[in-house]
């Protein structure tokens, strides 16, 4: 009562097939391996049924040994596909060999059985043994018996239907049990249908091992969904109401083909006959689709007993001449495992003179095996049928059909009869043929190639609003650095109204953007610091040691912080790896280009950081832009606007590159009547090399200066100068303190003519 139902492996044998006519299961009539109802009779038959082969060396040799239970007579005992009687009778369990008198608890037909794996390998012969599994890697690969080792997808699918057709519960098979009232086979699962997407598997070496053994293994991913020959010539004349054809000896399976133009049904299928092989005959009003190859043995033709026409010889052969023959066929296809491709392949004939090629195009989709089996198939069959040969018969030969093979003289030269045409005699037209050309359009051993194409998520757009890098910078431009994963070329968009984008840049590069992963504690700005330590966790990328006079000769191992709306630009001399992307960075010097105001005491950890180098690319932006909110959208530059993976928000520039740079050194001194002088020294963002003794340029339409006096925190006087000092008269410090202070804050600006005041330099003095 616990057994609800009973689970087999069912890899049984369902041909005993060898090449060529000269064996067994051929000479009892069956015409072929693919025949339906041959594979039928395999279900509860042949192999493992009513006979076996005791060792290899009976199987060469077919001597086939009959299953027979000689101590009970019950010969199913013994039989692996007698499932019938095993679930149809009581058991007897032989305990050394005799039978027990009282059987087990089994109940006949009392249990559904389950074929829980079923399969056969897509490889030649691959009904012969089921159970083998080819791959190169496995010390237990095998080959079916007799195999070749091509690959077969025809084979598999014609084995697995013969077991699902034969084993069908309204197939006449499949008992009813009366004890519960189902099937005896109640359910077959098919190994195996793998769950990995096709074709990604089994192209995708990089992420599965196991794609090589996917040609020939049992798979049938990728190769259950191709139309059957004879199905897809079926449906094709059905669309024009065609219904007269008769397709039962068509063998192949077509992957599909392209429609370029209207044609009619005909059409098609003189594609499919060019490709597949195969004739159109009519016969007792039925159009019969008769492969080429299996037409059976020749018949031979006595030339004395050929019909006479006046003025004609009896037999007329002509033969092309060779210069009129191809040396080289070349065959336009669509390539079905690169994404459906335009692709072309060539036989060519080494022997001979001919120098022709012929080129034919069919919009059938092949693999590369199909594709070279069809063209040299075309090139030889241009040869072999050079020969072509016109005689007629009485009207009493009416048993010849086109399609048929015959024979004409001593010479065995094998011709195919093309057409007849009946009158007073019946006048037949035949080219030369080769019947070993022909069989199943078998696909290659290649497997899809299935190219990475990333699919782009949203891409990190960092807007950074610098001091001058360089002295050819656009002052009013910010930059911006970019990173995804994976990383495309990104196009950026900008708007005023939402509306309308157009385009601002192109960022080619991934830039290379991380977090801090710890806090940084100020340092003095004109000092190597020492102390602190920057850790840093990247996006992507890597970062590298430098000396230090790299450092000082110019902008290497640059590091832009962010500390709310500023920037503090930071060099580094050395990096040390800690984890992956992840590291440690010593002997720093801090607030460069005059962006020690940005320095933050302490900037927190989750502080953006990006490397200033080639990838990052200033944008479009002018100086009547600032401080004017735009609107920008970026994504991939191959994908339209509207794409998921494209993302925006809005960025106000404040152009801090036209920005002038904080005073330095400031100073104060008082006469005796209590005049504070106050001096600083101007600071340039444009050539600010100082060389040879002179001052640096000024960088500034004029030189001027706005000085806050700060009392309180609070400006209480502003001064104006064109010249880096001023005095702060004794009589305006009792006017604004109400006594002379021993100690001035004071801030001061460098003003510029575009964006006005710089940044301040504070200091009490």
């Amino acid at each position: 009562p616990a057994v609800d139902r009973v689970a087999i492996d069912c890899y049984l044998p369902l041909s005993d097939w060898r090449d060529g006519a000269g064996h067994l299961d051929a000479a009892a009539g069956w015409p072929s391996l693919y025949d339906r109802a041959y594979l039928a009779t395999q279900v509860e038959g042949g192999e493992y049924y009513d006979w076996f082969y005791p060792d290899p060396a009976a199987r060469a040799d077919q001597l086939r040994q009959p299953i027979v239970d000689s101590a009970h007579g019950k010969d199913w005992v013994f039989r692996p596909k007698d499932l019938r009687s095993w679930w149809a009778n009581p058991h007897y369990d032989r305990p050394g060999g005799v039978e027990a008198a009282t059987p087990t608890p089994w109940l006949p037909q009392g249990k559904p059985l389950w074929l829980t794996e079923a399969g056969i390998p897509s490889v030649d012969k691959g009904t012969n043994q089921p159970n083998v599994f080819y791959d190169p890697k496995s010390s237990e690969s095998a080959l079916p018996h007799f195999s070749t080792g091509r690959r077969d997808d025809l084979i598999q699918r014609r084995g697995l239907e013969a077991l699902l057709g034969y084993w069908r519960p309204d197939g006449g098979h499949n008992p009813v049990s009366p004890v519960y009232g189902g099937p005896m086979i109640a359910d077959i699962a098919v190994w195996t249908w793998d769950a990995r997407p096709y074709p990604a598997w089994p192209a995708r070496d990089d992420v599965w091992s196991d794609g090589g053994a996917w040609p020939l293994g049992h798979w049938l991913t990728g190769k259950l969904a191709v139309a059957d020959l004879g199905e897809l010539v079926r449906g094709l004349a059905a669309r024009v109401g065609f219904t007269a054809l008769d397709v039962a000896a068509l063998d192949g399976l077509a992957t599909g083909y392209l429609r370029d133009r209207p044609l009619s049904p005909r059409a098609e299928i003189e594609a499919l006959m060019t490709a597949f092989a195969f004739d159109a005959v009519a016969r007792a009003g039925v159009i019969r689709c008769q492969p080429r190859g299996a037409a059976g043995p020749p018949l031979a033709l006595d030339p004395e007993r050929l019909a006479t026409v006046p003025d004609r010889p009896d037999l007329e052969r002509t033969r092309m001449p060779e210069g009129d023959l191809p040396a080289a066929y070349r065959l336009l296809h669509v390539d079905g495992l690169r994404d459906y491709r335009s692709a072309a392949v060539e036989a060519r004939r080494l022997a001979g003179h001919a120098d022709r090629e012929w080129i034919e195009a069919l919009p059938l989709v092949l693999d590369d095996g199909q594709a070279q089996a069809l063209a040299e198939r075309r090139l030889a069959e241009a040869w072999v049928g050079r020969e072509q040969a016109q005689w007629s018969l009485p009207p009493s030969a009416l048993a010849l059909e086109p399609g048929d093979l015959v024979t004409l003289d001593a010479t065995g030269t094998v011709f195919r009869v093309t057409r007849i045409t009946d009158g007073g005699r019946r006048a037949i037209e035949a080219v030369a043929a080769a019947p070993e050309l022909y069989g199943p359009l078998q696909a290659g051993l290649g497997r899809p190639v299935a190219p990475v194409r990333p699919m782009p998520g949203r891409a990190l757009l960092v807007f950074l609003d610098l001091p001058l890098l360089g002295d050819g910078d656009d002052p009013a431009a910010p930059r911006v650095a970019a990173s995804a994963s994976p990383f495309q070329p990104l196009a950026v968009m900008d708007s005023d109204d939402g509306e309308t984008f157009a385009l601002d840049s192109l960022v080619d590069l991934r830039a290379v953007i991380g977090v801090t992963t710890a806090p940084l504690d100020a340092a003095p700005p004109e000092l190597w610091d020492e102390g602190n330590r920057l850790h840093l966790r990247l996006l992507s990328g890597s970062l590298q040691s430098r000396s230090r006079a790299a450092l000082l000769a110019g902008p290497v191992n640059a590091l832009a912080l962010r500390n709310g709306d500023e920037w503090e630009l930071v060099q580094f001399a050395d990096a040390t790896l800690t984890a992956p992307f992840s590291y440690e960075l010593r002997g720093l010097l801090r607030g460069r280009l005059g962006t020690e105001h940005a320095m933050a005491a302490p900037l927190p950890a989750g502080a953006r950081a990006v490397l200033l180098d080639a990838a990052v690319i200033p944008l479009a932006a002018r100086l009547a832009e600032r401080n004017v909110p735009r609107l920008y959208r970026w994504g991939p530059a191959a994908r339209d606007l509207a794409d998921p993976s494209w993302d925006g928000t809005s960025f106000t520039a404040r152009c801090v590159g036209a920005r002038p740079l904080a005073p330095v050194h400031l100073a104060g001194r008082r006469n005796g009547a209590g005049d504070l002088t106050i001096r600083w020294i101007r600071r340039s963002r444009l050539g600010g090399l100082w060389s040879a003794g002179t001052d640096i340029p000024l960088g500034e339409e004029t030189e001027r200066y706005d000085i806050e006096i700060l009392a309180g925190g609070l400006v209480c006087r502003t001064l104006s100068s064109t010249m880096p000092e001023i005095v702060y008269p004794a009589a305006a410090a009792v006017a604004d303190f109400g006594l002379l202070p021993p100690a001035v804050t004071v801030r001061i600006y460098q003003l510029s003519a575009t964006v006005g005041r710089g940044v301040p330099a504070q200091a009490t003095l």
